[in-house]
């Protein structure tokens, strides 16, 4: 949402890394008069830093590479195309339905499908000239690559530092929960994070030491999460029933110590110099613990156990660096990807219909930008190729974002031209700060980080001669027809989430089973199992986000299926960590009954497949406040099943 602020995601470092390669190839093609090739090459190094998803080094090698081999080449074809305005739209719709299909294949093969189209739209829609269009896509590829070095160079250094990052939010989520309402505490998106991180530790490549301490302070983060749950839900009625101020007060001050510890935790894995902040936060703890111990004695023991366990991790020698033991395979992602295609070549998928819906709404759009606009006629299917989305509810947020942020964007960067009047050293200079903020912004806010991107193009294409007074008029004409147009046609055929909450709990629980059997019982490839699941969390935690947005509402309310995907993530992750790429015992199973697993996840299933038909009717009733942990917490009790239990009571 526009007005969504995450700031638990802000970073201050990883956007430096992402803006150098820009504005060095801007300074070379300022230098050797070749300004064109350096936007160029800028473009290409903006576009593969998108792509840069912030993961583990295996999986953004593949991300990246993907995504450099598609910019690349689309590049080439738009630009080729570019002299033909007849043959642009004729080849839009193949393209747009090839670039919007690729989201059968994931989030991250998505993600490169929109890059893809945002490229051709960019290219077709500026004349290229035959004889440059090499020199151009050569250009691009020069950005991409140099882009992937600095974003990929320190993986021979060993420092995990794609891992500590995941880890590090992981603990800045739990400083934010930890500060704010107790009910942040119980939200989905702590074990959402927990699980994300479980994957990426089997994708990351690492071994040995390495493996093991990663997994220890995941461990302790999810070993924390629970007793601090169950002390939130204390809080929650506490502060309901206005009873025994004392107790609610202790509890508050120990949430505080908690949230301290867990800030200093993850600024100590971004920088592991500031390691020494760990002791005295965890001091705080253990005081704060020591007096709200007699109100739920194992909870807290349990949670000062997990903080201990998180700061014993931060001490002494890190198994990083010279240290650090791990392979260089990169990540190929899943092996069914024809399974996968293959499964969504149906009209009842809404991949197949927004595939569809953009390969008639593309051509449309270069139509509309023909007649209305003046200048920049493109912007329209550009607009279109970044918002244009399988759900409603998630395409209405980006229209309204995306308008909201290029209006501002414009406005500001028509005020900072009009008054400075820079020269080209001071467009590349607007060009480093809006590529800064813009990456700095984009995972706490999109509107913000749209009003960045904005500033950025247009500073990047008036270095390469643009006006700018009748840029601007044409390119704010042109974000508003585009969002007008993926609005509208979004309603044709709409794909609406909320109908479909039910649904894509029952693939999670089914994609759960298929993942838990493949880790005890050997009966699938674990890590396509592990692929399944994590796409499958995905799938059900976007649809959630999209009902919220939309005025419908299905069989199962947005706010009971989060709680339930937050049951059954805890226990999936316990299941992550007894996963043979985590555990070197094959026997081990981490106190879980697998077979005991196995008909909770049948029964979750056949409950959620019952109400998606219509045979039984989920709950209408206030949600209600199932325990976080049976009263047996802290001792021999299945975690795993109890956590699909819960899901099922929240039905």
């Amino acid at each position: 949402m526009a007005t969504q602020v995450d700031l638990g995601r802000l970073r201050l470092i990883v956007p430096i890394r992402l803006t150098v390669p820009l504005v060095i190839v801007l300074v070379i093609g300022v230098l050797v008069d070749q300004i064109a090739l350096g936007v160029a090459a800028a473009i290409g190094a903006f576009i593969c830093g998108l792509a840069d998803i912030g993961d583990c080094y295996p999986v953004r090698a593949r991300v990246m590479a993907i995504a450099t081999v598609a910019i690349t080449l689309i590049t080439v074809i738009g630009g080729a195309v570019s002299s033909s305005l007849l043959i642009t739209i004729a080849l839009s719709p193949l393209v747009a339905f090839a670039c919007a299909y690729a989201t059968a294949l994931g989030p991250n093969a998505g993600l490169t499908g929109t890059l893809a189209l945002v490229m051709y739209s960019l290219y077709a829609g500026a004349p290229v000239g035959e004889n440059h269009v090499l020199a151009q896509a050569a250009a691009v590829l020069a950005g991409c690559v140099l882009e992937m070095v600095f974003c990929l160079g320190g993986w021979p250094l060993r420092r995990v530092s794609g891992m500590r990052n995941q880890l590090a939010d992981t603990w800045r989520m739990f400083h934010r929960a930890a500060t704010g309402s107790p009910e942040q505490l119980l939200s989905p998106e702590l074990p959402a994070q927990l699980v994300h991180c479980a994957a990426e530790i089997r994708w990351s490549g690492a071994r040995g030491e390495t493996l093991r301490w990663i997994q220890a302070l995941l461990d302790s983060a999810e070993l924390l999460r629970l007793p601090l749950a169950s002390i939130a839900n204390r809080r929650l009625n506490l502060r309901e029933s206005g009873s025994n101020p004392a107790e609610l007060g202790e509890f508050d001050r120990l949430s505080a110590a908690v949230a301290n510890l867990a800030r200093a935790v993850a600024r100590a894995l971004v920088l592991p110099v500031r390691r020494k902040a760990v002791p005295n936060a965890l001091a705080e703890v253990e005081a704060a613990a020591a007096a709200a111990r007699h109100w739920a004695p194992v909870q807290v023991d349990a949670l000062v156990d997990a903080c201990q366990r998180a700061a014993s991790a931060l001490s002494g020698d890190l198994p990083i660096g010279r240290h650090g033991n791990l392979s260089f395979t990169i990540n190929v992602g899943a092996s069914d990807w024809q399974r996968a295609l293959g499964s969504e070549m149906t009209w009842s998928s809404p991949i197949l219909r927004h595939a569809v819906r953009m390969a008639v709404l593309t051509p449309v759009a270069w139509i509309v930008g023909e007649l209305l606009l003046t200048e920049h006629k493109y912007w329209v299917a550009l607009t279109v190729a970044w918002i244009a989305k399988p759900g409603y509810g998630i395409t209405f947020g980006r229209v309204v974002s995306r308008t909201a942020g290029t209006l501002i964007g414009l406005a500001v960067i028509g005020i900072v031209i009009f008054v400075a009047a820079p020269n080209v050293w001071g467009l590349v200079a607007l060009c480093a700060i809006s590529a800064y903020l813009m990456f700095t912004a984009m995972p706490v806010n999109y509107a913000l980080a749209v009003v960045f991107v904005t500033t950025l193009i247009v500073a990047l294409l008036a270095m390469s001669g643009e006006t700018l007074e009748s840029s601007l008029w044409n390119r704010a004409l042109g974000t508003v027809l585009g969002g007008a147009l993926a609005l509208a046609a979004a309603q044709i055929g709409a794909s609406w989430a909320a109908p479909t909450l039910s649904q894509k709990l029952a693939v999670v629980a089914a994609a759960t089973q298929r993942y838990v059997n493949a880790v005890f019982f050997r009966t699938d490839d674990v890590r396509m199992a592990a692929g399944n699941l994590v796409n499958a969390r995905r799938d059900a935690a976007t649809s959630i986000q999209e009902a919220q947005l939309e005025p419908a509402r299905g069989r199962l309310s947005p706010e009971r299926a989060q709680r339930v995907l937050s049951a059954l993530l805890g226990g999936i992750f316990v299941v992550a960590s007894v996963d043979p790429a985590v555990q070197s015992d094959p026997e081990f199973t981490g106190g879980i009954d697998p077979e005991r697993l196995d008909e909770e996840l049948e029964e979750l299933h056949r409950q959620l497949v019952l109400i998606d038909s219509g045979e039984r009717q989920a709950s209408t009733g206030p949600i209600p406040r199932v325990p976080i942990v049976d009263p047996e917490f802290g001792g021999d009790a299945d975690p795993a099943c109890q956590a699909v239990k819960r899901a099922v009571a929240y039905l």
